[in-house]
């Protein structure tokens, strides 16, 4: 086993999970993140709730780290979520594989944004708040 590459900060207020997501990863970052969401949001399991994932500072991850995160996207679709503001300042290639097509989680809405305040304020309209 490999020491973990990149990292992460998050972050509950309100019924929005603020996941800060930094460098690239490998694997073993992948499990520790897919452990601390299943944690963290314990207390928001069984309603709606979001996330704002910041990638800004990210800087993609290893193959392996695939099916952990799409393992954790369907636990979080079961547990309650159902929309996440993506913020990246810029348009790049590494946001492509997050613009396909969501199956299995049919309340799910993902969107795009260039900053943080951009995307609290569709949390917002969405009816998502911060307290």
């Amino acid at each position: 086993m490999f020491e973990a590459h990149g990292s992460f900060e998050l972050a509950v207020r309100g019924n929005i999970l603020q996941a800060n997501i930094i460098g690239g990863w490998n694997v073993e970052s992948a499990q520790q993140y897919s452990e601390a969401i299943k944690e963290i949001t314990k207390p928001l399991f069984g309603k709606p709730w979001a996330i704002i994932s910041v990638m800004d500072e990210w800087e993609l991850f290893t193959p392996d780290c695939e099916p952990i995160i799409k393992a954790l996207s369907a636990k979080a679709y079961q547990s309650g979520l159902v929309r996440e503001a993506m913020v990246n300042r810029i348009d790049s290639i590494k946001m492509q594989p997050f613009h396909a097509e969501i199956r299995g989680a049919p309340l799910f809405e993902r969107q795009f944004h260039s900053t943080i305040e951009e995307a609290i304020t569709w949390l917002k309209s969405e009816g998502f708040s911060l307290t």
